[in-house]
């Protein structure tokens, strides 16, 4: 110990050690410690409370945590000195010892803050919580922290009532939900709760039909979401169906107003065939007013009596042989792009022969296909000229004033 702590530790004088000064003139005599006087430890710089030993001198340090400040020192008041305390009750009432400090409000948990506090900060007091979370005390008590949304929410125990639309999952009261965006990532909702995936390894296959496998209730279904649908067709996901969805509405009203027909969320042309005009013999479609040469179909089971599969969608009844020139089919129908006979449109009946009314799925007004195999204006009815792709047999007529006059 240096002779300066000495002094500040003991009431022997420093003339009894040396034999010259007496015990009544020693305290009196020894100057306190400034900035910059030389010291081994915090005592030689005591009594001053704001100077502590660094480098081997007093000095005025700055701190916001004790562990900033040199060995013996405690940080009071955002300086490094003399600690005041050891333990709480070195303190006043109502002051805990904190790191060498005495601190009024001190907590150690949430338990000990009142109603929308935490316990947190540097010292640990009471206050209101941070916007995001991490874990469930840096929420108030009575909340929990929600992750991945790293928010507060209501907490709950198993079988306790949550407000109304909410429910107790046995830790936090979460909001009922009617699709999977309602949801946090990864989850599903079913039975207006989210919930996370279940293992449907050991589940049936799907059927083509509805390809989709739930992951939160294994079920086979049409879709979850939209991309599961054909959405370059319009197509939307509602309710777990593939429907013609090009307006969406969340009331029932908002569809009445448009003419539509209300369905989860979208506002469809139509719910039964009674919602269609059945003068073309229109079917109601995935909710939309379909001919029955538009329908979808896997096979010819899928479409109405008289009409077969033909890739996707029910066509007439006809030969699907191959060809290549519009002779090569029977009559009644035509050779069409993809090289075969189907029955041939009825929309543009003045075909001159050899030409035939070819009017693929969907088509209103059908082209007069095989006039001529030379360019021949024989093949075409007035006013239109023969068009003939390379390397095909035979052209289709077209509009005379489309090509300039140009035959190609």
């Amino acid at each position: 110990m240096s002779v300066r702590a000495c002094l500040s530790a003991c009431s022997l004088c420093l003339g009894v050690l040396l034999g010259s000064l007496s015990a009544s003139s020693c305290a009196g005599d020894v100057p306190a410690p400034v900035a910059g006087d030389p010291c081994e430890d915090i005592l030689d710089c005591a009594p001053t409370a704001q100077l502590a030993c660094s480098g081997g001198a007093c000095s005025r340090i700055e701190c916001q945590r004790s562990s900033a400040c040199p060995v013996g020192a405690a940080c009071v008041q955002g300086i490094c000195g003399l600690p005041v305390c050891q333990e709480d009750a070195d303190c006043g009432s109502g002051a805990g010892c904190f790191e060498g400090d005495c601190v009024e409000g001190l907590c150690e948990g949430r338990e000990d803050c009142g109603a929308g506090q935490v316990c947190r900060g540097t010292p640990p007091l009471c206050s209101a919580p941070l916007e995001a979370c991490e874990a469930n005390e840096e929420c108030p008590l009575g909340e929990a922290c929600k992750l991945p949304l790293a928010r507060c929410v209501a907490a709950c125990d198993v079988g306790q009532s949550c407000p109304p639309g909410t429910w107790c999952d046995g830790e936090l009261c979460r909001s009922e939900c009617t699709d999977n965006g309602d949801c946090d990532l990864g989850e599903g909702c079913a039975d207006g709760r989210c919930q996370p995936p279940r293992d449907c390894s050991g589940e049936e296959t799907c059927p083509s039909s509805l390809p989709i496998r739930d992951p939160v209730t294994c079920e086979c279904l049409e879709c979850i979401e939209d991309l599961d649908c054909a959405i370059e067709r319009g197509e939307a996901c509602a309710a777990s169906t593939c429907v013609f969805c090009d307006l969406r509405s969340d009331t029932e009203t908002g569809c009445d107003v448009l003419g539509r027909k209300f369905f989860a969320g979208c506002c469809l042309e139509c719910l039964t065939d009674s919602d269609c005009v059945a003068v073309r013999g229109e079917s109601c479609q995935s909710g939309k007013c379909i001919d029955l040469l538009e329908q979808r179909c896997e096979s010819d089971a899928d479409c109405s009596q008289g009409l077969i599969c033909d890739g996707d969608r029910c066509v007439e009844d006809a030969s699907l042989m191959s060809c290549q020139l519009q002779s090569d089919c029977p009559e009644g129908e035509a050779c069409y792009g993809d090289g075969r006979c189907r029955v041939q449109g009825t929309v543009c009946q003045d075909c001159p022969s050899p030409g035939r009314c070819v009017a693929e799925v969907g088509d209103t007004v059908g082209t007069c296909a095989g006039c001529t195999s030379h360019c021949q204006q024989s093949g075409c009815p007035q006013g239109q000229l023969c068009r003939v792709s390379d390397g095909a047999g035979e052209g289709y007529c077209v509009d005379e004033s489309f090509w300039q006059g140009t035959c190609q």
